[in-house]
């Protein structure tokens, strides 16, 4: 969703079809943009927008960063020696905690050079403040789990195959409800 074409962050809808018909809807679509909007024109520049982005993210640095692209509302930057791809600030609506306005900001992507994260971060347009932020790096972990109710730890292999027992058909073993992966419990058949 976008409104005077300034795209709105995470405003969308799912569909899901199933043989050709609208089986599952879900929108996330904004209504009364209008009165929600209290200004489209920015500020601040694209390049004071990833200036606060990266005094958020505690990444300093001593140089000016050269834009290398503009395509409408998004701005390309170099990396320079700070990120591992070129810079990109966008302008954006953001919607407030409350949801009860669309606040102009900047949408900052960063791929931190030495670092494992590649931070997507929101400043207002109009203050540089911050507003919030995600990672797109994402680990997991495999290590022992630890049950809350004891102080014994454990690891659960994954499962191996059962044979079929042809009077009473397969088998196999399931994670019961809300345990969601083998490092969280025991399967139980």
């Amino acid at each position: 969703q976008q409104y005077h074409g300034i795209k709105i962050y995470n405003a969308i809808s799912v569909f899901a079809l199933k043989e050709n018909k609208v089986a599952y809807f879900k929108s996330a679509m904004i209504d009364h943009i209008t009165q929600k909007i209290k200004t489209d024109k920015p500020s601040t520049s694209p390049l004071q927008g990833i200036n606060a982005a990266l005094k958020h993210l505690n990444l300093e640095y001593n140089t000016t960063l050269k834009q290398i692209k503009a395509e409408g509302n998004k701005f390309t930057f170099e990396q320079s020696f700070i990120a591992n791809h070129p810079i990109t600030a966008e302008l954006v609506y953001v919607t407030s905690a409350n949801k009860k306005f669309l606040q102009l900001a900047w949408n900052v992507s960063i791929d931190v050079k030495g670092q494992n994260h590649w931070w997507n971060v929101r400043v207002d347009a109009t203050t540089g403040e911050f507003i919030q932020k995600n990672d797109y790096v994402t680990s997991c972990s495999f290590t022992p789990f630890v049950n809350q109710n004891s102080s014994e730890n454990f690891y659960s292999p994954m499962p191996q195959p059962v044979p079929n027992n042809p009077t009473t058909g397969g088998t196999y073993n399931v994670f019961p409800f809300p345990i969601d992966a083998p490092n969280s419990g025991s399967r139980s058949s």
